[in-house]
């Protein structure tokens, strides 16, 4: 169970010191605790200060969501149809507010870009942020067509001409963009199929706007200038299109051969929304211009109207279209409400704005060419959708950087809405009644919510395990890398989870084991699990094992029985030597009753079966346990012939002995070295008055013993004579040189074992779950 744990500290300490290397911009960090059914209840433990410079490191890509989100309802605003007095104001005031974002935000990633030039540059080509740069340039397309929508009625004709030139140079950059990101992910990265998301087609996100943009910028151009940019905006938005329609081949696949998003991150599945409705929203906007901009006889065809033509084949494509960008709505609208108990704010949330604001734009579109009053009445409902969505997100993205932003805020903004609804009923607008929503509301996730890395492996904890596997930038603590307030409060609803677990901070643990403690403990360990796996025998057969009688309770028995046992063997680097024999004792006791577990053949069948029947209601963190559990179990060897399984298990104990003798011999082997004064020149005084003076031959020197690392680092860090920083150095690295032997046994060994596993090396073994 925990042998592997306590191996590990051996081996760190005989490998010589570990310097800190912690990052000191890693400014968020998260205790979690749970053994209830519900494993996403837990709450984030928030630093107590950060920098500005700090938060200026964790300022990622996906923030420019927010302004891209903006921008987009500022555009959708400004086309929306059963307009009504002052609805142009509120359109302004959030392509102002979008700018006024895209400002903030680019000035604090050039200073990230300036104080951190290698995190800026890993993040352009980072597996996961690096796919949201596209978000950056879509932001500004955005911010051009609000230009065209509000600046160009109250300027000068110097607008539309400053518009154009920024309309080719934003083609340009996109299209370099679009081809360099997905080169970059080709050459350097390996992503699976699993893992396949919307956002991989956010590379040419940039280029899927400019349909729309040219749709609007066209009418005020000159003729010429116009036609160009309306073939430009064609080529360009078949380029994106055709790309997007690959990258929904993937993520459909991965829907249909894994699990749904964990649901902080569903929000993120309406991205696949916005390729077919800006698409459709810009095939049918050009279509519509074609009758002007097209050139009399521009496909050489004497005998029908050219523009005519194709403002048809324009108008039908996009009929065509939109109907797969509403059936994306659809599905991504059923996969957020099936989780949306276990919603917490994190980035994503902004995807129920941007990309549904391209389906909204493609409806508009359609009901001005259908002059359809249904459509239109149908378009206004899903732009107060979209403002709605719009202030949730807000507050709710304030409210992870600013924890104690309250409700007052909320309702203030819901109170600035109604009176905008009355000013639009009063003007004779026919808004549709929407449904009074209810007081429940989904949990804001603390801004230093984040993941810890577990490591070691043998019969690891699953369900924290699958916690690790979930992470990245935009599940969850993506808001981590933003702008945490120092010295916040917690929000809590009570102290205790479901379960009765206290949550952290816990009662410090106290170290006051004896040798019949430890023993007693060793017992309780064993009765804990051998009675959980005895009742799931008992009462589960084949036909009635589910993920919740057979994988939970395991999963409950071994997070409690580890938090006990995990306190335990920091004790070998206490003041206690009389323990060690019973650490030891109790780490092969728990070892033992590991594999006796992990070698029942009753318990592995419902394990197998469970594992098998790939159960596609499960959700990515119960299926991530499973199959770990599923993989731990495999690996014991439970499925060889009677006579490997023999070899295997005396190979698995002998390794375990190793690890014992390993760490007893450098527990108790202690190298002194003696210096005077002179040869510790350097060294603090506060240093050397902790050190004890030699006797015998080495009376007038102090005596070290450099198998405790504050003691050699104080020598090696600080003195100046390099004879006596070797001399140090060269008796730290001869402790326990009896080991030695033990190691190359152990290597022989281990080598053997993943042979008999079918792995050609331990390293393909024991990364076998982690490495792609």
């Amino acid at each position: 169970m925990v042998h592997h744990t306590a191996h590990t500290t051996g081996m760190q300490r005989a490998a010589g010191p570990t310097p800190e290397t912690t990052d000191p911009s890693d400014v968020e960090k998260q205790q979690q605790s749970d053994s209830s059914k519900d494993r996403s209840d837990f709450k984030p433990k928030i630093p107590d200060s950060a920098s500005f410079s700090d938060r200026i490191a964790h300022f990622t890509w996906p923030w420019f969501a927010c302004p891209m989100s903006t921008g987009a309802l500022s555009v959708v605003l400004a086309n929306t149809p059963n307009r009504f007095n002052g609805l142009d104001t509120i359109g302004t005031i959030f392509f102002i507010l979008a700018i006024i974002l895209f400002l903030i935000f680019t000035t604090f990633t050039t200073l990230r870009a300036i104080w951190y030039p290698k995190r800026f540059i890993g993040s352009l080509h980072h597996p996961v942020e690096g796919l949201f740069f596209g978000s950056y340039f879509v932001t500004v397309s955005l911010i051009l067509n609000g230009t065209q929508a509000y600046g160009v009625p109250n300027c000068g004709p110097w607008l539309p001409d400053a518009l154009r030139v920024c309309y080719w140079l934003y083609c340009a950059v996109v299209l370099i963009v679009g081809v360099w990101q997905y080169y970059v992910l080709f050459q350097e990265e390996r992503l699976k199929i699993t893992d396949a998301v919307p956002a991989w087609i956010f590379p040419i996100y940039p280029l899927l706007v400019v349909g729309p943009m040219a749709g609007t910028m066209i009418p005020s151009q000159p003729e010429r200038q116009a036609f160009d940019m309306w073939v430009g905006a064609v080529m360009l938005q078949g380029l994106a299109w055709t790309v997007a329609l690959m990258m929904y081949s993937l993520y459909t696949q991965r829907l249909m051969t894994g699990a749904l998003p964990s649901p902080p991150t569903r929000p993120g599945m309406y991205v696949s929304v916005g390729p077919a409705g800006y698409t459709a929203a810009g095939l049918i906007s050009l279509g519509n211009q074609a009758r002007r901009v097209l050139p009399a006889n521009a496909f050489n065809v004497n005998n029908i109207a050219d523009g005519d033509v194709v403002r048809i084949v324009g108008i039908m494509a996009g009929t065509f279209i939109i109907i797969f960008a509403f059936w994306f709505f659809c599905i991504s609208t059923i996969a957020v409400i099936s989780g949306v108990r276990r919603m917490t704010f994190t980035l994503n949330w902004w995807a129920f704005v941007f990309p549904n604001a391209g389906l909204t734009l493609a409806a508009i579109q359609l009901g001005n060419v259908y002059n359809s009053t249904p459509i239109n009445g149908i378009c206004s409902a899903l732009t107060i959708a979209l403002v709605i969505m719009w202030l949730i997100c807000a507050a709710a993205h304030v409210r992870a950087i600013w924890p104690s932003f309250t409700k007052v805020a909320v309702l203030a903004f819901l109170s600035v809405f109604s009176q905008v609804g009355e000013c639009a009923r009063g003007a004779g607008a026919r808004a549709p009644t929407l449904p009074r929503q209810g007081h429940t509301r989904p949990k804001i996730a603390n801004l230093a919510a984040g993941l810890q890395d577990l490591q070691g492996r043998s019969l690891p904890d699953h369900h924290d395990q699958a916690r690790r596997d979930a992470g990245s930038l935009v599940s969850g603590h993506e808001v981590l890398h933003g702008i945490p307030r120092a010295n916040s409060p917690i929000p809590r609803d009570t102290d205790q989870l479901p379960s009765g677990i206290q949550r952290p901070p816990q009662v410090p643990h106290v170290f006051n084991e004896t040798v019949e403690s430890l023993a007693q403990l060793g017992v309780k360990y064993a009765a804990a699990y051998n009675t959980t796996v005895q009742n799931i025998l008992n009462t589960v057969t084949i036909e009635t094992a589910t993920f919740e009688n057979v994988i939970l309770p395991y999963l409950q028995v071994e997070n409690e029985q580890n938090a006990l046992l995990d306190p335990v063997f920091l004790q070998r680097l206490g003041t206690k030597p009389e323990l060690d024999d019973a650490i030891n004792n109790l780490n092969s006791n728990a070892s033992a009753v590991g594999d006796d577990i992990m070698g029942n053949a009753d318990f592995f069948k419902l394990v197998d079966y469970l594992y098998k029947a790939n159960d596609t209601s499960l959700d990515e963190e119960d299926r991530t346990s499973l199959k770990r559990l599923w993989s731990d179990i495999v690996d014991t060897g439970v499925n060889m012939p009677a006579d490997q399984r023999t070899q295997y298990q005396n190979m698995k104990d002998r390794l375990i002995d190793i690890s014992h003798e390993f760490i007893k011999n450098v527990n108790t082997d202690h190298q002194y070295v003696y210096f005077t004064a002179q040869e510790l020149q350097g060294v603090p005084a506060e240093t050397l008055a902790g050190w004890s003076n030699g006797t015998g031959e080495n009376a007038g020197k102090y005596e070290i013993d450099v198998t405790i690392q504050n003691d050699y680092f104080g020598i090696t860090s600080y003195a100046v004579n390099e004879t006596t920083r070797y001399t140090a150095q060269l008796a730290y690295f001869s402790q326990a040189l009896e080991n030695n032997a033990l190691l190359s046994e152990a290597i022989d060994l281990r080598l053997k074992v993943a042979q008999l596993m079918g792995y050609a090396s331990w390293a393909d073994l024991v990364l076998k779950d982690d490495i792609a």
